[in-house]
């Protein structure tokens, strides 16, 4: 299935030079967008997720699969694992990281650019517009 996404390279400027070859991508989008299944059906290594090479960060991990114990108020607890995954990946240098959040606001996004610019990670952001037509 194809899904309607546009894709933005993040404004690189002084430190493009010297980026590696390793890239964040960043998912934008409301719940329900497709942000997860585009992440799983396009990570490295033909769709076959590898430690090594994909790591996903995503809030929804630290909650079970259907969802029964999510709440509100465990959201701080939520993002804080999700960035923490992030910098662990980072530090491993693992070759593409997935932020798998909606992403929603610049405030959401700054913390995770700001680690890739410093570990000379390139940036894309991908915006899923659940626009199906």
């Amino acid at each position: 299935m194809d899904y309607p996404i546009k894709m933005q390279k993040n404004h690189m400027t002084d430190y493009d030079f010297n980026l590696r070859n390793y890239t964040i991508f960043i998912m934008h989008g409301w719940s329900g967008s497709g942000k997860s299944t585009y992440v799983k059906q396009n990570i490295n290594n033909s769709g076959k997720y590898r430690q090594d090479i994909d790591a996903v960060c995503s809030a929804d991990s630290y909650f079970k699969k259907d969802y029964s114990d999510f709440s509100e108020d465990l959201l701080p607890l939520a993002h804080k694992a999700c960035f923490n995954k992030f910098k662990s990946a980072l530090d491993a240098e693992i070759k593409s990281i997935w932020v798998d959040n909606t992403n929603t606001m610049p405030e959401h996004v700054e913390p995770y650019i700001e680690l890739a610019k410093k570990h000379k990670y390139k940036v894309i952001h991908i915006f899923c517009t659940n626009n199906y037509e």
